[in-house]
């Protein structure tokens, strides 16, 4: 049986998270950075209806542990096209997470879509650096407070408003 859109996004909406890893790479003096989408669902329970997501908007189902202990499945969907049309399709039913979704729908739009990837060419810049702060600091807002935000995120944001300022001086 296939499940409707309606009925994963509201899966989805209990149970599913946005998120945007950011690796901060520093090479010598210059920094480079790596950003990287993703959606997934952890269900302790029924999880067979991940397969559902799988079928609908790919992506990859694993074992999921809590404290080592396996107890059940992780959904997880990476890389932009399919992050971007997932999150399309379900936005419009969520309710709890209609805001963080259109924020990361946001900011998956400023993502370059030439196909080059993070790295053209060594030493050749394919984000501008305004453009890549305002991904990493929507990357913090993705997920509640409470949550535990990614210390590397938090080090790339604050490295960029830096060099930010420097450059305006």
């Amino acid at each position: 049986m296939t499940r409707s859109i309606e009925y994963l996004a509201g899966l989805f909406d209990g149970e599913g998270s946005f998120s945007i890893q950011v690796d901060l790479r520093t090479h010598g003096e210059r920094m480079s950075s790596r950003f990287g989408p993703s959606m997934s669902v952890n269900l302790y329970y029924g999880s067979d209806v991940l397969d559902h997501f799988v079928g609908t908007f790919g992506g990859t189902i694993y074992p999921y542990a809590k404290d080592g202990r396996p107890c059940g499945r992780r959904w997880n969907l990476g890389r932009r096209a399919g992050v971007l049309a997932a999150a399309v399709a379900i936005e419009p039913y969520l309710e709890i997470k209609r805001e963080t979704a259109q924020n990361f729908i946001r900011a998956l739009r400023m993502f370059p879509t030439d196909g080059t990837g993070a790295n053209r060419k060594v030493g050749e810049r394919v984000w501008a650096p305004e453009t890549a702060l305002a991904v990493a600091e929507i990357a913090l807002t993705l997920n509640p407070a409470r949550a535990r935000k990614s210390n590397k995120t938090l080090e790339y944001v604050e490295t960029m408003r830096a060099a930010l300022q420097k450059e305006e001086r």
